[in-house]
């Protein structure tokens, strides 16, 4: 068998093993008049159970009577290949799912606070336009981990490709490593994070939020920068204006995915799309800036200017 099959076949074999993690569940809370309702729209080949990494942080500043409900089609299930996700009837089905979700929450509850994970952002985007003017109202937006509208090529390509790139459903695909001795290359291939708390300290591991799988002792995860920049024109050539929503962006200062660009360019890319935005910036990568204390933190900077304006205020000043 040849290396790239073996590739292959490693990460299929993964999939079954992925779905008990985090897969299937994408209600989480108290459904029953709860003081904070949260609808999580994960990126780019993300599932819904991920939020569960965040409920330590929601719990915090929120408190306990909170209910999230999650995007979640069987057609983006941890247990499908990556390559057979993103197409353009399952894509429209994710965006018929964001409106029809956010409806029937809004028809039960005066405010939805919508956290969109990375790329996410972009699909929520492409359809806050269509959604009823109360729906609308009723959103505060938090971004997590906020992701570039588009990749440029990179080294890695060249690299990878002749030993595990296949070709699936139109896209180049490969598998890149994800190992802690690579690090200082690119912090995003860090495989594990020390987290810190009051507590005391523990080990995160990717593979417990992101799939991946093991192959030659080492963890690995399909990308194809093709299909990320046709999800990425297939939402943003739907946002024809900024959206005229109350934003709260939690973002990584040392992001490997938006590739050396500049803090203050970067911060220009998300108030392209987001004019009434505050940026939190935190000194850690792409994945690992999604910590609980993080998370508290934007979720409760996003509360308490809500509280404060009653969810209509003027529009926010810059973040730092």
């Amino acid at each position: 068998m040849k290396l790239r099959d073996r590739f292959e076949r490693c990460y299929l074999d993964s999939l079954n093993e992925y779905r008990f993690f985090y897969d299937d569940v994408s209600v989480y809370g108290c459904p029953d008049n709860p003081s904070h309702v949260l609808y999580f729209i994960p990126g780019l080949n993300g599932v819904a159970g991920q939020v569960r990494f965040a409920l330590p942080g929601i719990q915090k500043s929120l408190g306990s009577r909170f209910y999230v409900r999650c995007l979640h089609l069987p057609e983006f299930s941890s247990s499908v290949p990556v390559w057979s996700k993103y197409t353009d009837v399952n894509m429209d089905k994710r965006a018929q799912a964001i409106r029809s979700d956010l409806k029937e929450m809004a028809a039960r509850h005066h405010h939805i606070i919508v956290v969109a994970s990375s790329t996410g952002f972009y699909e929520f985007a492409a359809v806050f336009g269509s959604l009823d003017s109360h729906v609308r109202k009723s959103i505060t937006l938090v971004w997590v981990a906020a992701a570039p509208d588009h990749i440029n090529p990179a080294a890695w390509e060249t690299l990878f490709q002749p030993l595990n790139g296949i070709e699936r459903n139109g896209y180049d695909w490969i598998a890149l490593p994800n190992s802690n001795m690579l690090s200082f290359l690119n912090r995003e291939t860090r495989s594990t994070f020390r987290w810190n708390n009051s507590l005391g300290s523990q080990t995160l591991y990717k593979s417990n939020i992101e799939s991946r799988f093991s192959m030659l002792g080492i963890s690995w995860g399909y990308f194809s920068r093709e299909c990320t920049n046709w999800v990425f024109q297939h939402s943003t050539s739907r946002i024809h204006e900024p959206l005229d929503v109350r934003a709260f962006v939690l973002a990584a200062e040392y992001d490997g995915y938006w590739q050396g660009m500049k803090k203050s360019a970067r911060a220009e890319v998300i108030r392209k799309y987001l004019t009434r935005s505050e940026i939190l910036w935190r000194k850690t990568s792409h994945l690992w800036v999604n910590t609980p204390e993080n998370i508290s933190a934007i979720l409760s900077l996003a509360v308490r200017n809500d509280v404060a304006g009653q969810g209509r205020g003027p529009s926010l000043a810059p973040g730092k």
